[in-house]
């Protein structure tokens, strides 16, 4: 009975803990490298894709790109071109963004001017990033 009791008692805090997990944003930070050929029209073709394309994912709620503003602190990431922030409803919209055809689209139709790619991937329900110029 002990062990039927215990039992209950977890699988009510992981059926009842599930929604709060799906419920937390997850941020979508990618970092892009453009090759030493791209164009600046290549390079503003990222950006603008971005703002367009991965708007019309389900799942994305906000999105920004644009190119690195400075790099003159220890502090600051050098080594990339263009960031693009991507704000998903939850962590289960990741995998329906990344396999997405408006994301994949974005990819192929700019790959010849990307060089590398960073990403970084947090959860956080403690942000307020809703006032991000769209």
């Amino acid at each position: 009975m002990k062990w039927f009791l215990l039992g209950l008692v977890l699988f009510g805090a992981t059926v009842w803990a599930q929604p709060v997990i799906d419920a937390v944003p997850l941020h979508h930070l990618v970092l892009v490298s453009f090759t030493e050929s791209s164009t600046a029209q290549q390079r503003q073709q990222v950006i603008d894709d971005s703002l367009s394309l991965l708007r019309e994912i389900p799942g994305v709620e906000t999105v920004a790109a644009g190119r690195k503003a400075a790099s003159d602190r220890p502090v600051h990431i050098k080594d990339y071109d263009v960031a693009i922030y991507v704000r998903l409803s939850n962590e289960k919209a990741l995998a329906n963004y990344s396999s997405h055809p408006k994301h994949l689209q974005l990819l192929q139709r700019n790959k010849p001017a990307i060089g590398a790619i960073k990403v970084i991937d947090f959860l956080s329900d403690n942000t307020n990033v809703d006032s991000l110029a769209e």
